[in-house]
């Protein structure tokens, strides 16, 4: 995803996950399966956030930093690696 000009790759992992259920207060399956919650701002930027991980920015740069006419496609990506976290993706469904 390209914030503020710079390209990151989202990724999912334990840590990112403890980081969205740390900064919303709520479970991470209870949020995924909330779409009013998955569609508000603040649950986005937060895991755009978690998604990118180890780079030194914080949550207020991922909310200054994303183009809102972009946002189907941000939130297709962001759906897609957290897809890839929980094994979802049609790839993994093919593989079982």
């Amino acid at each position: 995803m390209l914030l503020k000009g710079k390209n990151y790759r989202l990724k999912y992992n334990n840590r990112a996950l403890f980081n969205i259920e740390k900064e919303l207060g709520c479970g991470i399956l209870a949020l995924i399966e909330d779409s009013k919650k998955m569609s508000s701002i603040s649950t986005v930027s937060v895991f755009i956030w978690a998604g990118i991980g180890k780079e030194n920015i914080s949550i207020d740069d991922v909310i200054d930093g994303i183009d809102f006419k972009k946002l189907p496609e941000l939130m297709q990506e962001m759906t897609e690696a957290i897809q890839d976290a929980f094994g979802t993706t049609e790839d993994d469904q093919k593989k079982k």
